[in-house]
């Protein structure tokens, strides 16, 4: 249970997206796979507090990616998502740990993507874990966290479920109006924004 001052910090938290929400006129562009609706109801404080930095070059267009790393999709999509890091080494890439109910090892791989953050190795944490869909069965998980070649320095996962700052950062995480994964908050150099689901998305909106 949190305490009265993580409740009071979630409620803020929830106050403010609810209002941002509510204040901005969301503008839809049909194009398929490459569909966007903008603005962005989240103001960007909000996800950079929240945010791992995986690409992160000062200025330019900034992608904030709200994944799942037992999600199906967003590893299918992961491919293009390198693609375009590597084609356009000036636009920054924040991943939002972001894990749903669904998916039984989800939080677990959030917990590590946080210590990965923590220790200074988010990049290599980020390729690790999503060269491959993280299976669900107890031996196919663990030769899984053994190929993630975590840093020596870094807490087992009995000691990162006990994080309450990390429990903490994740709840407010799921308090964002986010419905699925992957989802793409996307910020334009000239502070546009907007948000969409697909690598193909992201390409429109910032015309790469």
């Amino acid at each position: 249970m949190p305490t009265r001052t993580e409740f009071l910090t979630l409620a803020a938290c929830t106050f403010v997206l609810a209002c941002s929400v509510g204040a901005m006129l969301v503008h839809h562009r049909e194009g398929g796979l490459a569909a966007w609706s903008e603005p962005s109801p989240i103001p960007e404080a909000v996800l950079r507090s929240l945010s791992v930095a995986v690409a992160a070059p000062t200025g330019g267009d900034r992608i904030y990616q709200a994944l799942d790393y037992q999600c199906g999709p967003c590893h299918t999509e992961e491919s293009d998502n390198r693609s375009l890091r590597r084609l356009h080494p000036s636009v920054a890439w924040y991943v939002i740990e972001f894990p749903l109910g669904m998916h039984p090892r989800a939080l677990d791989l959030a917990l590590l993507g946080l210590e990965a953050q923590r220790l200074g190795s988010s990049h290599l944490f980020h390729t690790a874990a999503m060269a491959s869909l993280p299976p669900s069965d107890a031996a196919g998980f663990g030769r899984f966290l053994a190929e993630l070649h975590m840093p020596a320095r870094a807490r087992p996962l009995a000691s990162l479920r006990k994080d309450e700052n990390f429990q903490l950062r994740i709840r407010k995480s799921k308090l964002l109006p986010i419905e699925s994964t992957p989802t793409h908050i996307v910020f334009r150099h000239d502070g546009t924004s907007a948000i969409t689901h697909t690598t193909a998305g992201i390409r429109a909106f910032l015309r790469l």
